[in-house]
């Protein structure tokens, strides 16, 4: 046997006893013929492969030892003669290969004889077509392992390839390259300390920055330059004109992933410094303050302050708003001003508080409509009467009383942020299902829901006690919440339900009509009064069930009583009548249940409405509110 046929034998006998070592076969002789075929003929080209490489690099090395001994004709001669028997040798062993198919060739010239040369062909491509459907995983399992291999090489010798190339960004102005630099943020160094050795201040017209507008691109080179050396060059190459008018014509650098167009041969710098003197000029968010000749007793002052709200817990002390005054420029003598003034203005406050006064004919709706509030804002904010607190606005608001609608706003505040630990409360879900045996509007919970508990962590930030922003560190759920199940009704209710209803959490109970009397009123009024034409619809202010339908002759006339789902009950008096309803029904909030009149101790058409807890009578402004 060949040497030749050895080594095509070996390879073959590998891929046997690889597919039987892994369970793909149970023996030899369950390979199939094309199976056999494909994977002798992967594994003997990677075997040819690897003894490629052996060789060439085989003659790559004694090429190299026998340099001194070679010329420069010798050593090409050399490297071409191993390049060519590396491409014999792999052709030879491929060619050996398929010359060596024994069985194959068998089964296609038995095949030809029998059925001749065009049927033999189909077979054997039909035999090639089932194989390699049958086994496609295989050749999915290879692509699979080939194309990464394939991929990493490709990449390692890019790396390689750049890695062992310098490459620099040039910067270009004008169509000149100033220079080249290692990375961009050189450049821009550059072009800060460019900015600063030409830094000026005009309040009307400019930011007080100069810059070379520049092109970069990436460039092999050899050297670069540092940021002082570039900033030299920008100084070199720029133009000073001195205009009549005060500008500046200011030039802001493009980034490297967005090339600018490219720009003049110059930057022009327009500082017109004529009659400026140096300063520091103060700006708070912006806001330019005046400019002061030095900052010492200013940053004093600065200090005390941070220092005045000092806190061990602290991790941050800072202003709430942003302080600048360390960069000195050229001003006008008129900007100058005395540190002592910028010290007054700082110390100060930036908004008054806002009192309004009560007049004749005012009342707590009115005055909060007027000042774009809410109700229950206005109720919220700190009232007095001759020097005395007023506890309820809704229950005590005589004339001449003081409300103060906002606080003063001082013109700098501290921020002092703080670690912090403490638990929210995690909302539960609620599960709904439906029943039209109850009434629209009518909901039975069957399981209560509960809050679960969630331990947080956070840097919190306060203002002057009040915390006004925090960064959540981390969340730690310590109780899981319990979902709540409700029962809602589908039956429609007797009579109708009104669409409208007002803003407050119960149903405006008047088709309309407006407040008479309030709650209190200085005659003990239990609930309010709402003024209505006779017959106008009064509708349930929230779902609950009657327990009152007509007249007891207690002074409240013809009334509805009802007991609302929350626990409070509502009281509906002085009605001229009563809609189609009865002890016992349960009602819809906005639904009809009676008509404005003037029944019982009443001495004009309107609505007497309570709300009622426990006994305690509560303030119905809390519950409603009007159109």
């Amino acid at each position: 046997m060949s040497k030749t046929a050895k080594f095509h034998k070996k390879h073959l006998l590998t891929f046997r006893k690889f597919l039987v070592t892994h369970g793909a076969v149970e023996s030899d002789g369950d390979i199939p013929v094309f199976i056999t075929f494909l994977g002798t003929l992967v594994v003997y080209i990677i075997a040819s492969m690897l003894h490629a490489a052996k060789t060439a690099a085989i003659g790559v090395y004694k090429a190299i030892c026998k340099v001194s001994k070679v010329d420069t004709g010798g050593l090409r001669q050399a490297f071409i003669n191993a390049f060519k028997q590396t491409v014999t040798n792999v052709y030879f062993r491929l060619f050996v290969f398929f010359d060596n198919r024994k069985s194959t060739r068998k089964l296609f010239k038995k095949r030809r004889r029998q059925y001749g040369l065009t049927k033999a062909i189909r077979l054997y491509m039909s035999d090639l077509h089932y194989y390699m459907k049958k086994n496609s995983h295989s050749f999915v399992t290879f692509a699979n392992v080939l194309a990464p291999a394939a991929a990493v090489i490709v990449f390692a010798v890019a790396v390689n390839t750049v890695s062992a190339s310098s490459f620099g960004v040039s910067v270009i102005s004008g169509g000149e390259t100033l220079g080249v630099v290692s990375a961009e943020d050189v450049y821009m160094s550059a072009a800060r300390a460019f900015s600063e050795q030409t830094a000026y201040k005009d309040v009307e017209n400019s930011t007080g920055e100069a810059f070379v507008t520049a092109r970069l691109e990436i460039t092999p080179t050899a050297e670069v330059m540092d940021a002082n050396s570039l900033a030299a060059v920008m100084m070199s190459n720029a133009s000073v004109i001195m205009p009549d008018t005060r500008s500046a014509a200011i030039a802001v650098p493009e980034p490297l992933t967005a090339p600018a167009p490219v720009s003049e041969t110059s930057v022009d710098i327009i500082p017109d410094i004529a009659g400026k003197v140096k300063a520091y000029g103060v700006t708070v968010d912006g806001e330019f303050l005046g400019a002061i000749d030095d900052t010492k007793v200013l940053s004093i002052y600065l200090n005390g302050v941070k220092e005045s709200g000092f806190d061990p817990e602290a991790i941050d002390i800072t202003f709430d708003r942003e302080i600048e005054y360390s960069y000195e420029q050229f001003y006008y003598p008129e900007e100058i001003v005395d540190e002592s003034d910028i010290i007054k203005k700082l110390s100060g406050t930036r908004e008054a508080a806002v009192f309004v006064t009560v007049e004749s004919g005012d009342n707590p709706w009115d005055i909060a409509m007027a000042n774009n509030l809410t109700l229950s804002e206005l109720l919220e904010c700190p009232a007095e009467y001759e020097g005395e607190v007023i506890e309820d606005l809704s229950k005590f608001c005589p004339v001449g009383a003081t409300i103060q609608l906002s606080e003063e706003v001082p013109y700098l505040s501290l921020l002092v942020t703080k670690p912090r630990t403490y638990e929210v409360a995690i909302d539960y879900e609620i599960m709904r299902s439906y029943d039209d045996s109850m009434y629209q509007g009518e909901t039975k919970v069957t399981t209560k829901g509960e809050e679960g508990v969630e331990l947080v962590e956070a840097n919190v930030t306060y203002r002057d006690g009040k915390a006004v922003s925090r960064q959540i560190l981390s969340r730690t759920v310590v109780t899981e919440p319990v979902t709540q199940v409700e029962i809602i009704g589908t039956k429609e209710p007797k009579t109708m339900v009104a669409t409208g209803g007002g803003s407050g959490t119960y149903f405006w109970p008047v088709a309309g009509g407006y407040i008479s009397a309030y709650m209190g009123d200085g005659r003990g009024h239990k609930g309010l009064d709402i003024a209505a034409p006779y017959g106008t619809h009064i509708y349930a202010a929230a779902q609950g069930k009657v327990t009152r339908v007509g007249s007891k002759g207690d002074g409240y006339g013809i009334a509805i009583f009802i007991t609302n789902s929350d626990g409070n009950v509502t009281v509906y008096a002085h009605m001229s009548s009563t809609a189609d309803i009865v002890v016992g029904d349960t009602v819809v909030a906005g639904q009809l249940i009676g008509y404005v009149g003037s029944t019982g101790n009443s001495t004009g058409n309107h609505l007497h409405f309570e709300v009622r807890q426990n006994g305690t009578y509560l303030n119905p402004t809390k519950y409603v509110s009007q159109y």
